[in-house]
C-alpha cells in the first residue's frame, strides 16, 4: 500500500478501483514485484528515442496529466518523431489504465478501427 502513496500515483486515490488494485497486488510475493521492477522498469533500460526515426508505423503515447516524467518522455520522443500521437489524460497520474479503464479502451479502439 505504501507504494501507491508515492507522488507518482497521487491521483490514483481518487478512483474507485484503487482498493481492488491494492487487494490484487497484496496477494503476490514481494520477490516477484522486485524481479519485475528490475526487468521491466523504464529506469532499467536505455532511452533511445533517436531510433524511432526509422519507425514506419504510427506511434501512440498515453500518459497522465500529473505524470511529469512520462509527459517529458513523450516530448523527448516527439523531437525525433514529430508525428507521434500523445494523449494526455486529465486528472491522472501514472496508473491511467486503473483510473480510466473505459477511456483507455476507447482510445485504443479508435486506433484500431
Amino acid at each position: 500500500k505504501n507504494w501507491y502513496n508515492l507522488p507518482l500515483f497521487q491521483t490514483l486515490w481518487n478512483t474507485p478501483h484503487v482498493s481492488d488494485l491494492i487487494e490484487a497486488k497484496i496477494s503476490h510475493p514481494v520477490a516477484e514485484y522486485h524481479h519485475a521492477l528490475n526487468i521491466l522498469s523504464v529506469g532499467s533500460h536505455d532511452f533511445l528515442p533517436e531510433t524511432l526515426t526509422d519507425c514506419r508505423v504510427p506511434l501512440y503515447f498515453f500518459c497522465g496529466e500529473e505524470d511529469e516524467a512520462y509527459r517529458q518522455t513523450a516530448e523527448q520522443i516527439r523531437k525525433f518523431m514529430p508525428e507521434i500521437t500523445i494523449q494526455i489524460f486529465k486528472n491522472a497520474s501514472h496508473n491511467i489504465s486503473v483510473q480510466y479503464p473505459k477511456e483507455i479502451i476507447g482510445a485504443i479502439r479508435k486506433i484500431l478501427i
